[in-house]
């Protein structure tokens, strides 16, 4: 079952390399929880920990662009960037289950992410 579905309406930032990281990002999260409904937890954490992975690569890039462009927001950003990584690093726990709860959970801060904060550099990051 997906929980994400990717439109440019929604969820386009104008920013092409970040669009694509999304939709990335938004491919993990619903394969991870389809392994979940599915009750395969070894596949729902191998997943987990490429979706981590993933989003780690991400913000780091969306960052340097930050940076590298003088996006006024900068510090902000990173600092709800690191609070998501570390919550997201908790569900991997040892021994804890992966539930859709917390896949739910982290997908409604993803997109509210996108929508409110990621949509603010757009003018600055898509600019050459």
């Amino acid at each position: 079952m997906s929980l994400l579905t990717w439109t440019k309406e929604d969820f386009g930032t104008g920013v092409l390399f970040a669009d694509n990281e999304h939709k990335t990002i938004f491919d993990l999260v619903n394969r991870t929880n389809d392994a979940v409904g599915k009750s395969d937890q070894n596949k729902a954490k191998s997943l987990l920990a490429d979706l981590i992975d993933y989003v780690t690569i991400h913000f780091q890039s969306e960052e340097h662009q930050m940076l590298r462009k003088g996006f006024n927001g900068l510090e902000k950003h990173k600092a709800s960037h690191a609070k998501f990584v570390a919550d997201c690093r908790e569900l991997q726990a040892e021994g804890k289950t992966v539930t859709e709860k917390e896949l739910k959970d982290a997908a409604d801060w993803f997109t509210k992410h996108i929508v409110n904060e990621d949509r603010l550099y757009e003018s600055t990051l898509s600019m050459d």
